[in-house]
């Protein structure tokens, strides 16, 4: 059996639980695909007669779930999450396991999966449609830093950001949406 290792600031024995995974018995009632909305205030339209693009205004709905807590919090996650999910969590009276199990029962993924995947699509599209640096890409999707967002991209696609960015582009993508 393997010895549990000590913790070198306290001393305690760190101890080693194993990730409980959790289903859903059902189909969840929301996707992240339903939930999602791209980042983007104005598209840009050509006019078919001059061949001039202008940009006109993309307006959301103010609601996308029903449920205004995740309304909230999909709200947060679009504005970039300004600080951390557990301070979101406090300033709304709530414990982290209490919004873990809100979008768990909602969407089927834990709340960090759904955060993360969440970020990555908007980095996705702000990588693909903007001319942002990898800087403003990784604050504005809420990632945090450059690093930050060249981790996240080597753990789930395997590539650097950069790479990931060429691959995703096609002609005309570049300027297509602004912020």
């Amino acid at each position: 059996m393997k010895r549990p290792k000590q913790d070198r600031w306290y001393g305690d024995l760190k101890r080693w639980r194993p990730k409980v995974i959790r289903t859903l018995k059902r189909e969840p009632q929301l996707t992240l695909d339903g939930l999602y909305r791209m980042p983007f205030r104005e598209v840009r339209e050509f006019d078919p007669q001059t061949g001039e693009g202008r940009y006109r205004s993309i307006e959301w709905p103010p609601e996308r779930s029903g449920i205004r807590m995740m309304d909230e919090l999909l709200a947060w996650l679009d504005a970039g999450s300004p600080g951390t999910v557990l301070r979101f969590c406090e300033e709304r009276g709530l414990r982290y396991q209490d919004l873990d199990g809100l979008v768990f029962c909602l969407t089927g993924m834990t709340g960090e999966d759904f955060r993360l995947t969440y970020q990555m699509r908007m980095a996705d599209d702000l990588m693909r449609y903007t001319r942002m640096t990898l800087a403003e890409v990784a604050k504005r999707s809420g990632i945090g830093s450059p690093l930050n967002l060249n981790q996240s991209y080597r753990r789930e696609y395997d590539m650097p950001p950069g790479e990931r960015r060429r691959r995703l582009r096609q002609k005309g993508d570049a300027g297509r949406y602004r912020v």
